[in-house]
């Protein structure tokens, strides 16, 4: 129902690859200054899980408030995700500066994204808590840390050890945890 906008960004941070991100603006507020929502895994939450439609239709029953969505699509989710500081200054830098440039923002912006995803998010409002208002985490892959990227089968965990520390998490913080039926890969649910 409202308007989606496809970008393509050549990254001088991620030279190579062709960014794409989706942008959809509910109907009714183009050119309005709207929250920013920064979804990781674009294509699983625009295309498979209809985000912005989920959102129109609660919008339209009055349950949130209107918010634009940029669906960012990753090239290598496990490498980019997991603790690239060029990805993270590519999505802090680039990315918004090209999105605050094409679309007018009230400042707000609410990070979401699933596992890796969530730890992106949950990364960029630990390090870069001026950029982020809200994270939504869904079952959060918060267990790695940059020197031992692995997600699932060590007890380490950089943003518990940074939170330990001090570091102050968004004042809306959001998560939601899946009990995974028949995995094989971990002990922890």
């Amino acid at each position: 129902m409202g308007e989606t906008t496809r970008l393509r960004l050549q990254s001088d941070l991620l030279p190579g690859a062709t960014r794409r991100v989706t942008v959809y603006t509910p109907a009714g507020h183009d050119g309005a200054e709207l929250p920013l929502v920064m979804v990781q895994d674009g294509v699983a939450f625009n295309r498979l899980g209809r985000l912005h439609q989920v959102a129109d239709a609660l919008l339209a029953r009055g349950e949130v408030r209107a918010a634009r969505y940029a669906f960012v699509e990753p090239v290598d989710r496990l490498e980019e995700y997991g603790f690239s500081d060029a990805y993270r200054e590519f999505v802090t830098e680039e990315l918004l500066q090209q999105l605050d440039a094409d679309f007018p923002t009230t400042g707000e912006r609410v990070w979401l994204g699933a596992s890796l995803g969530g730890l992106l998010s949950a990364t960029v409002a630990v390090e870069r808590p001026d950029l982020v208002s809200a994270v939504v985490s869904f079952s959060g892959a918060f267990l790695g840390t940059p020197q031992e990227r692995e997600f699932s089968h060590t007890e380490e965990s950089w943003l518990l050890e940074r939170l330990r520390a001090g570091a102050e998490p968004p004042a809306r913080w959001y998560m939601r945890s899946a009990r995974w039926s028949g995995c094989t890969t971990c002990t922890t649910c």
